[in-house]
């Protein structure tokens, strides 16, 4: 429409200028030139009234800047596809190469529900490790491959990479928590029944003590998983008396069992019977008015001063107190009360132990069902339990596991708080491990932590991957804005007055991206901090893009047998307290001596229980 405008008028104006008197056409054409340069020059001359931002300076206040590609190249590994030689975490992706962090440290992935965290970086990277162990097999088809635990509340990182996973040679293992029937089995108390069963054959008396004292350590763990830890904000009950009775009646019974359970007895389903039968008042002795708790009269016919040490903080309070505590402990131990959870840990399967997961390559899918989150615990606890073996195994090794293991935790949020977390990743990393943890934002860490553990853990991890910020993560969003930093930049103003145009410039720090940029990242672009380095932003997009990977085949894993539960009653218990003693290897008379000391025990308890104990 201008541009008409513009034409009719030049033509108007041509029209009116034939019509001047031919002497007069000389003078009106120079005049209307000097008007027309004279804007011209007006217009040339005129400048903005702002000025555009520009990086300038040098770092005066800020020096934050992205990677360029020599810097990439310098810090992360390009690794053509096919040619995969060493276990590595994938920050980046094409149709030809992968882009690999090789170094020895943790990585937190930030990234809201549909970042694409199983499609753009879960699912990659467990097959790029799969072909570095194909592409390094032995004679024995043997390769490098890291072994790897993966934690998911769905059950699809199994569906798509377990054929790739079997191809590549590597164990593929499912502990599903959703489907027991199609599970391994995981037995919370196979490592204290372990070190139980060392500890009675073991003759010498250091390695007793030794066996005995890591019975211990398991059981405590144990207690601390299902009580609730002190790393967490929402532990439960108000009283950290009963919390800590509690947590010592679990421990001693968790020995108790292990120690005079028998086959298939062993396990937390028959801690759980025990309470529930000794969760009252005994009857009292003819001419006796102290009324004493049902653990208190079990607990006379105990020998291992170690389990009386642990119930005694229970029984040693009155009646009324002892049934609370009993109470607490027991309603703590409901989440056990589950038909179909019994079938998966009252028996365990040796797949799952820590030698047979560095000895061959090995990928333990644990899936953690989102709609039962009373079964989250047990993920926790096999973790920890994972992990104290792993560690047991790298200091039987020198130092460091001969094969390197990656955990990637999925919603590490909404799991139940791991017993000791802020000590195991610094001890995974130095035994050959690294860790892949995933949350939807900073404030989901605060779900099962506090503060201090919260940023413990993210001190951790020396990797930062991160993808676009829910717009409501505002304080998740800030924090990542301020680890990017500022860069310093050229800006400044212009103003006209009177017909004079004045400037001014200045150098200033801006936010190499701000909270509100955060939020409007581009799906599959990623940002990797890594520590001692400048960001870098990435592409990762889904797998199905540039990555063919062996058909999935239909789970033709067989379906378990029913499992017929076999629980230790307060009865055989009895039984064994009076038959079988609790040190039945004694190689000395210094062992036995305190044992023929315990009669006065023994007859109470036959006079409690007649028929049941032998003075």
């Amino acid at each position: 429409m201008l541009v008409l405008v513009i034409g009719y008028a030049l033509l108007t104006g041509f029209q009116l200028f034939l019509q001047i008197p031919m002497d007069w056409r000389l003078a009106v054409s120079k005049f209307l030139l000097a008007i027309l340069a004279t804007a011209v020059i007006e217009l040339l001359n005129r400048q903005p009234l702002a000025v555009r931002d520009v990086k300038a300076g040098h770092g005066q206040h800020g020096d934050a800047h992205f990677m360029e590609p020599e810097e990439v190249k310098r810090v992360y590994q390009e690794v053509q596809q096919g040619h995969e030689a060493q276990p590595a975490m994938l920050v980046g992706a094409s149709k030809s190469t992968w882009l690999v962090d090789t170094s020895d440290q943790s990585v937190l992935m930030v990234a809201p529900p549909g970042a694409g965290k199983s499609t753009s970086l879960y699912i990659p990277t467990i097959t790029y490790n799969a072909r570095v162990n194909l592409h390094t097999q032995d004679a024995q088809g043997i390769g490098q491959g890291a072994s790897m635990v993966l934690v998911s509340v769905k059950d699809d990182l199994y569906t798509i990479t377990s054929a790739e996973l079997k191809k590549c040679g590597y164990r593929v293992l499912k502990l599903d928590l959703r489907n027991v029937f199609c599970s391994c089995h995981f037995n919370l108390l196979y490592r204290v029944n372990i070190e139980i069963d060392a500890w009675r054959k073991e003759q010498d008396a250091k390695q007793r003590a030794v066996h005995y004292a890591t019975a211990e350590r398991y059981a405590k763990v144990i207690a601390s998983a299902i009580i609730g830890n002190t790393g967490s904000v929402n532990s439960g009950d108000s009283s950290e008396y009963f919390n800590e009775t509690a947590r010592g009646l679990i421990t001693g019974l968790v020995l108790l069992v292990s120690q005079y359970g028998q086959d298939g007895e062993r396990h937390i389903v028959s801690v759980f019977n025990l309470i529930v039968e000794l969760a009252g008042a005994d009857n009292p002795e003819k001419g006796n008015t102290v009324q004493k708790s049902r653990l208190a009269a079990m607990l006379e016919g105990v020998t291992d001063r170690r389990i009386k040490g642990y119930i005694s903080t229970t029984t040693s309070a009155d009646i009324r107190t002892t049934l609370n505590i009993v109470s607490s402990a027991l309603s703590k131990l409901l989440k056990f009360v589950d038909a179909e959870l019994e079938q998966l840990i009252c028996t365990h399967d040796n797949d799952l132990d820590a030698e047979q997961f560095i000895e061959r390559p090995t990928a333990i899918f644990l899936i953690a069902p989102d709609e039962n989150e009373t079964r989250h615990f047990l993920a926790s606890l096999f973790v920890r339990f994972l992990t104290d073996d792993l560690i047991a195994l790298a200091e039987r090794q020198g130092g460091h596991c001969p094969r390197p293991f990656y955990y990637f935790l999925d919603e590490f949020g909404n799991f139940p708080a791991i017993p000791g977390v802020t000590s195991l990743f610094s001890a995974i990393r130095s035994r050959g491990g690294r860790i892949l943890v995933a949350v939807q934002s900073y404030s989901q860490f605060l779900l099962k932590y506090d503060k201090n553990v919260t940023e413990i853990i993210k001190d951790n991890c020396q990797i930062l991957l991160n993808t676009f910020v829910s717009p409501s993560a505002q304080d998740t969003a800030t924090s990542i804005s301020k680890m990017l930093g500022d860069e310093t930049i050229l800006t400044g103003s212009s103003s006209r007055s009177d017909g004079k145009t004045t400037s001014s410039h200045q150098l200033m720090g801006r936010p190499l991206m701000s909270p509100a940029q955060m939020v409007r990242i581009q799906r599959d672009t990623w940002i990797v901090e890594k520590a001692g380095y400048a960001p870098m932003k990435t592409h990762l997009e889904g797998y199905w893009k540039y990555l063919s990977l062996a058909p999935q085949e239909q789970d033709t894993t067989s379906e378990n047998d029913y499992l017929e539960i076999k629980l230790l009653s307060t009865e055989s218990l009895r039984q064994a307290l009076g038959s079988a003693p609790a040190r039945p290897h004694a190689p000395s008379a210094a062992t036995r001596e305190p044992r023929r000391k315990l009669g006065a025990s023994r007859r109470e308890a036959a006079a409690l229980y007649p028929g049941k104990f032998n003075p």
